[in-house]
């Protein structure tokens, strides 16, 4: 029954209401409509069957299907297999329950065989209809688990390595820890709450008053930190860590934050601690043989002593002073090396020059009047070199005391040592009368034959000199 207006003007009004309310459905429906088509989430229908009704652009580009394939088949054909259960239930929980909400993530699988995964939001009406969008969360949900692998392999790494991470909020004293950092304090479930206090009191006074005194400074500077001290846990065990921290300075040059870790120690320290007992235990022992050697060999030298004054020929009384000489300058190694704190080498230098002046009061007695001149740069030396070396001043220094000076009036004994890198020189001359170098050659006496072994000995090069003005000799070998 169409209306009767009295008035043309009220109908031409009321079809011009139609007419915009029409025209403003029409608008919204287009608004609807490019929604539907432009976003870049899944957008789509679906019935309690289980089958699309409608799907926007993006499902196609997504999954590859086309439009015809998604609503021709089951949704659940769509779906990976691990979640087609888990789907239909949500589907099934729509229709026998009613309710008109859902949320749950489920895995696609694509058309060229790819899944992804899918976070759904969706609705349903009285008559039905399921109104979903769906969010492709798949580069989200990869991240997730590479930070949740990642976050797994740095708490296990910290489990082996024993070791935590910390940040400490200096404005607040709100305290961050890794997970090993409660295993090293051995914090409980209770005093996490309070974890700031709970980790004072595994200090001693000792501990605490050095962990103030450290931050306190690296409040002031702003410059990192290291320490060491002792953690006293509740059930007894006392262990050593490590901290280092790094202190974060704002604007205002004020420290807001100090990260840093802390490492349990006790381990190391404890086998650290033992190889010092062990190596203080073997000095004991090397020390102990050198002494034993240096006594063995001082009695050695007054057997040869005993036996000299027993003789009464005087060449072969000559012959075992010189004997025990060569002892002596080989137990003043060993007794030196047993006093020293350094077990592996000698101040040869020092031993040089006291081993000259044994030698000089030995043959000539305390008023001698041999000038003695050193200059040696110190050098350190292996036993292995030393002995040797030694025997050879002995031989050298016991010559020229026994043939340079003869009538001499003002007899002088120069010793040097030059260091130079890797290598040194030997040299000892005196301002004797001299001898006749080709007789070094035809030599056969202990004496030459002993300097001799020992220059090859020391695998150096050796040079003899000798005039009117005295006699020389130089050698230069490695330090090793």
């Amino acid at each position: 029954m169409s209306e009767k207006f009295d008035n043309p003007k009220d109908q031409i009004s009321i079809l011009n209401q139609k007419a915009k309310a029409l025209e403003s459905e029409i608008s919204r429906l287009q608004v609807y409509e490019i929604f539907f088509n432009i976003s870049k989430d899944l957008v789509c229908l679906a019935n309690t069957e289980g089958y699309f009704l409608m799907v926007n652009p993006s499902f196609t580009e997504l999954l590859g299907y086309s439009e015809e394939e998604l609503l021709s088949k089951p949704i659940v054909d769509f779906i990976h297999p691990d979640d087609k259960n888990k789907t239909s239930e949500e589907i099934d929980k729509i229709d026998k329950t009613g309710e008109t909400t859902a949320h749950f993530i489920n895995h696609y699988i694509t058309k060229s065989g790819e899944t992804v995964i899918l976070q759904w939001m969706s609705t349903t009406d009285k008559n039905g209809i399921i109104y979903a969008i769906g969010r492709d969360i798949t580069e989200q949900k990869i991240l997730e688990e590479k930070l949740i692998q990642n976050t797994e392999l740095l708490n296990a790494a910290q489990r082996m390595a024993k070791l935590g991470n910390f940040s400490f909020n200096t404005i607040n004293y709100s305290l961050y820890w890794s997970d090993e950092l409660y295993n090293i304090f051995a914090i409980s479930e209770e005093e996490k709450t309070t974890l700031y206090e709970a980790y004072l009191k595994r200090f001693d006074k000792t501990g605490y008053d050095l962990f103030n005194k450290t931050v306190e400074k690296a409040m002031m500077d702003g410059q990192p930190y290291a320490f060491q001290h002792k953690v006293y846990t509740p059930d007894g065990i006392i262990k050593t860590v490590s901290c280092y921290g790094l202190p974060y300075v704002n604007e205002e040059g004020k420290v807001y934050r100090i990260d840093g870790v802390v490492q349990d120690i006790t381990d190391i320290v404890k086998k650290e601690e033992f190889i010092l007992k062990t190596i203080k235990e073997k000095e004991f022992l090397i020390k102990e043989l050198h002494h034993r050697v240096k006594n063995n060999l001082q009695v050695i030298s007054s057997l040869l002593s005993l036996q000299a004054n027993l003789v009464n020929d005087e060449n072969l009384e000559f012959y075992f002073r010189e004997s025990q000489n060569r002892i002596k300058s080989m137990a003043a190694i060993h007794d030196m090396l047993y006093r020293s704190e350094d077990l592996s080498t000698v101040n040869f230098s020092i031993y040089a020059e006291q081993l000259v002046r044994d030698l000089i009061h030995s043959y000539l007695g305390a008023n001698s009047s041999i000038t003695t001149q050193f200059e040696l740069d110190s050098l350190e030396l292996s036993l292995d070199i030393a002995v040797p070396l030694g025997l050879l001043i002995n031989e050298l220094v016991t010559n020229s005391l026994k043939y340079a000076f003869k009538d001499h009036a003002s007899p002088h004994l120069k010793v040097s040592i030059v260091t130079n890198n890797d290598h040194f020189t030997l040299c000892i001359s005196d301002n004797g009368k001299g001898f006749d170098l080709n007789r070094i050659k035809n030599d056969q006496s202990l004496g030459m034959m002993v300097i001799s072994n020992l220059s090859e000995q020391l695998d150096g090069k050796s040079e003899f000199s000798s005039s009117e003005k005295g006699t020389s000799f130089c050698i230069t070998t490695n330090r090793s």
